[in-house]
């Protein structure tokens, strides 16, 4: 589970910090594989930070499909009083959004976060993530990744430069994830190309956490695999439950209709 990587930290988090996760499914799937979110506890775990994911399969910066009535994003992070946000997009704009359009709608969106406050005390701090490589898979009818991954650079590139001058942090974990599949084309990381197994959750959740919170060792000297193991569930429990509040099946009896 724990990288071995070492890095400057991109995020200090507080006590009483509320981090939201908002975005695609790469987002959404964080939840339930508990990975990142019991490394994030493990390190700070004095600090009573509550961790809610508001992620949604397919968004994208200006579409967001919901049920009938329900809250919008920012609604959503004013109710769970977000300090922290954590943003994952932009695989889904690279298939079908522009890359000077992409550039538009991710300075708008930044801006605008910028200028809530979901807690109603500060702006958030804003960390934005990058999108997964595409990983060659070896069943039939499945794409050439390198083709796809050639477009997607461009778009992580633009999420690096805008990220930069609006001094936002930004997690690339493209690079990483790239290198792993060119290292290693027989351990599969993703179910389909594009969305994480198992493997590739405990793979990314600990890039993720070096990325944002620097090295490990301290980590590796208290956690044993055992313990890890126990938090993880403790933290799926938790995100379930909330999953199950945030996201019914048949929302009409929480949105109404």
């Amino acid at each position: 589970l724990l990288a071995t990587l070492s890095t400057a930290s991109a995020l200090d988090l507080q006590k009483g910090d509320r981090v939201c996760v908002v975005g695609n499914t790469f987002g959404e799937r964080l939840q339930f594989s508990g990975y990142f979110e019991a490394l994030l506890h493990a390190r700070h775990g004095g600090k009573e930070v509550v961790v809610r994911n508001l992620s949604w399969s397919a968004d994208t910066l200006t579409l967001k499909p919901r049920p009938l009535d329900c809250p919008t994003q920012d609604q959503f992070l004013t109710q769970y009083k977000a300090s922290v946000v954590l943003a994952c997009f932009g695989l889904n704009e690279s298939f079908e959004t522009p890359l000077p359009q992409f550039r538009k709608d991710l300075e708008a969106f930044l801006e605008h976060t910028l200028a809530q406050k979901y807690d109603g005390v500060a702006a958030p701090r804003l960390v934005l993530i990058s999108p997964v490589a595409h990983e060659q898979m070896g069943f039939p009818g499945m794409p050439v990744a390198a083709s796809p991954n050639a477009a997607l650079e461009q778009f992580v590139d633009a999420m690096a430069e805008i990220c930069a001058a609006k001094k936002v942090e930004f997690v690339d974990i493209f690079p990483p994830l790239l290198a792993q599949y060119r290292k290693d084309p027989k351990r599969k990381l993703t179910m389909n190309g594009i969305h994480l197994n198992e493997d590739g959750e405990r793979f990314v959740s600990a890039e993720l956490d070096y990325r944002l919170f620097g090295p490990q060792k301290a980590l590796k000297d208290t956690w044993t695999p055992e313990k890890m193991e126990t938090l993880r569930k403790a933290v799926n429990e938790k995100s379930q439950q909330f999953f199950y509040r945030h996201r019914p099946i048949n929302p009409f009896y929480i949105y109404g209709g």
